[in-house]
């Protein structure tokens, strides 16, 4: 399936000096402009505020729903200081954060825009797989390869700092990383260490052991200078956007996709004869067990079964099964209606688990698009970041 920036999510985080957190918060509270956003607070240097989206996808609703936003920010600054560029300083950075996982191929950008807006501060999701390693891989490898060309696309103050360090020295370690965590350590490994360079994978819940690898998270890119502007922040958006879409359409290969099959053990997981163990193959069936079945025949209270659950869902994960391996069935599954009490809700070891495994990888070097961080971009946008190029040159 071909990627598009409409598939992808993101989300911006915008930081600001001069006005503080509360007068922020009550700026928007007067104006009854509150949704889709928080205003937080943070330790960076010359930081006074944090200003977080919650995701979106590019389409017109996100575009309105951000030069909003930005607008009622200028107009804050406006109000409080003598001119919008106060509240921007060398301290200050925007952060992009792209979701590890496009939406799903038949929801409306704009109508998953228009529901994450009214769930934020919970997360609207409605994803597809996440994206495959070698896809990460080759985006941060790409960056990396030219870091120096990017240094001169931002503000100087940008280039070397211990919030976003460059990865240009990391482009080998990159290219050998084997697995997610490797690329995680990888970039943790700029002086400031941690989420500090220009790419992190420090929210991707892929990047560290035992953890849900099918979860929403994401990569966050930090480079980009302070500003309040959005054409700026727009354009930034789809330039990390288009290295997304032209590596997977043009430098991936998704040939050997296939399906994994596998069991969960059918043998004895706790000492044979324990409560524990009675418990697992009890709900190790084609329908599972409900809560009142398990204190039954395990003689369990209630809360003993749930913390059992805990305890065989913590089994099978160190056994290499993901947590969503044990399901959980509500009063309504189990043909009983809300109400009709807790112990009937039940639990199922699902027997079998069906992994799809893309098979991603690089395609050979005569049928794989162009290394460049701007293959793909379109004309205008490429006119575009050469007049900004040149803006900042000395």
């Amino acid at each position: 399936m071909t990627l598009e920036n409409r598939n992808m999510t993101f989300g911006f985080e915008w930081e600001f000096g001069e006005i503080h957190k509360s007068t922020f918060e009550r700026y928007f509270a007067e104006r009854n402009f509150t949704k889709g956003f928080t205003v937080d607070t943070d330790a960076s240097s010359g930081v006074t505020a944090e200003i977080k989206t919650c995701p979106l996808v590019p389409c017109q609703t996100s575009r309105e729903f951000m030069q909003n936003l930005l607008s009622h920010i200028n107009a804050i600054a406006r109000q409080e200081c003598s001119s919008v560029d106060d509240i921007v300083n060398t301290g200050c950075g925007v952060h992009v954060h792209i979701g590890n996982a496009p939406i799903n191929s038949n929801v409306d950008p704009d109508e998953f825009c228009r529901a994450s807006i009214e769930a934020w501060p919970r997360i609207h999701t409605d994803h597809a797989m996440p994206f495959d390693f070698e896809i990460l891989r080759d985006v941060v490898w790409r960056y990396a390869r030219m870091q120096m060309i990017i240094n001169t696309m931002l503000a100087r103050s940008r280039t070397e700092n211990t919030m976003c360090w460059g990865l240009f020295n990391l482009i080998d370690e990159i290219k050998d990383a084997n697995d997610i965590q490797e690329l995680n350590r990888v970039l943790g490994g700029t002086p400031s260490g941690g989420k500090f360079s220009a790419i992190t994978l420090a929210h991707d819940p892929r990047s560290y052991p035992n953890r849900e690898q099918n979860r929403v998270g994401t990569i966050e890119f930090r480079q980009h200078h302070g500003t309040s502007d959005f054409e700026k922040s727009w354009k930034w958006l789809e330039f990390i956007c288009n290295l997304f879409t032209h590596t997977h359409n043009e430098r991936i290969g998704f040939e050997n996709s296939r399906t994994n099959v596998t069991e969960t053990p059918s043998d004895d997981i706790f000492r044979r004869g324990s409560r524990n163990n009675v418990q697992y193959h009890l709900i190790r069936s084609n329908s599972g067990a409900t809560t009142r079945d398990i204190m039954d025949v395990t003689g369990r209270s209630e809360q003993s079964v749930r913390r059992g659950i805990s305890e065989i869902r913590d089994r099978l994960e160190q056994l290499g099964f993901d947590r969503s391996a044990l399901v959980t069935h509500d009063q309504i599954a189990n043909g009983h209606r809300y109400g009709d009490g807790t112990d009937l809700n039940g639990y199922q070891v699902l027997q079998t688990i069906e992994a799809q495994v893309s098979g991603a990888e690089l395609l050979p070097e005569n049928r794989r698009g162009i290394d460049s961080i701007f293959a793909s971009l379109s004309d205008s946008d490429f006119e575009w970041w050469q007049a900004r190029i040149a803006n900042f040159a000395p």
